[in-house]
């Protein structure tokens, strides 16, 4: 038995050391606990500040461009699994909208004046130091959208110049394209490139912003004095038919509205002479 205890003894000697690494890692993670639970506090709060500047940003975003009947705002944080799942709350003349009434509610160009919303607030809630080291880029950020809120969204746009590294807009609508250079004036550089196919690949090329934003008309005007300039050997004879149509219908516009309908510029040519508009 004596020898026993003593083997005891031996045994608490020789894992003394150990007992007291073990009984240090014990208080090491009690305060850890601690520090732990303060850092999640304080994330906890620092998150909710952002999130509530965050809706801020979207909510302001969509009324800017448009949507000025609607009210975003976050909505209690639901939790699945072991991430915080976070929605929208939308009202419509303060009025709760559920999910199932936003089809009926919200129209194409909304949803999408919504999504580029986010977007934005996205790029406005980064820190400065990232801000001006950005690259944005927009795919036809203005599909669905009319023309006021197309200006709108230039705009908004135009306000992350200067806050961005730069912007790249990607768009096949020739209306937005004149809308946005009609808008920026000289006050900002841009380039405007065109994407054009070859017979081998497609190639980017620099284009004049004066003559790519041209009418038609202007354009069938321009190759005709190309021409007669001999500026180039490319026969205009397809554009003077059509030019002066466009001639006749744009001057005597007046004048037109008072003959009887016409469906042709043969027609619309006898009768301006039958009235003594012009002569023969």
């Amino acid at each position: 038995d004596q020898l026993a205890q003593l083997e005891i003894l031996k045994l608490r000697t020789q894992q003394t050391s150990i007992c007291k690494e073990y009984e240090d890692l014990i208080k090491g993670s009690e305060q850890n606990n601690i520090e732990i639970q303060k850092k999640t506090t304080k994330l906890e709060t620092e998150q909710v500040a952002f999130l509530n500047k965050y809706f801020e940003h979207i909510d302001r975003n969509f009324k800017d461009l448009g949507s000025k009947n609607f009210s975003i705002s976050r909505p209690q944080t639901s939790g699945k699994g072991d991430k915080p799942v976070i929605g929208l709350r939308i009202l419509y003349k303060n009025h709760d909208l559920s999910n199932h009434d936003l089809s009926s509610v919200f129209s194409e160009s909304d949803r999408r004046a919504l999504a580029l919303s986010i977007f934005l607030a996205k790029v406005q809630s980064l820190p400065k130091d990232e801000q001006v080291t950005s690259l944005i880029v927009l795919d036809d950020p203005v599909t669905s959208f009319d023309d006021n809120r197309s200006t709108k969204a230039i705009n908004k746009i135009l306000d992350l110049t200067g806050k961005v590294d730069q912007i790249i807009t990607f768009s096949h609508y020739l209306s937005f394209l004149k809308r946005f250079h009609q808008i920026v004036g000289k006050d900002i550089q841009y380039q405007l490139l065109q994407l054009n196919q070859n017979s081998e690949s497609t190639i980017i090329e620099h284009v004049d912003s004066k003559k790519f934003l041209l009418d038609d008309h202007n354009k069938n005007l321009n190759s005709i004095e190309d021409f007669i300039q001999k500026r180039t050997n490319d026969d205009p004879i397809l554009s003077l038919r059509i030019v002066f149509d466009t001639e006749i219908k744009r001057r005597f516009k007046p004048q037109i509205k008072t003959l009887d309908k016409s469906f042709n510029t043969s027609d619309i040519l006898t009768g301006l002479l039958k009235a003594d508009f012009i002569s023969s």
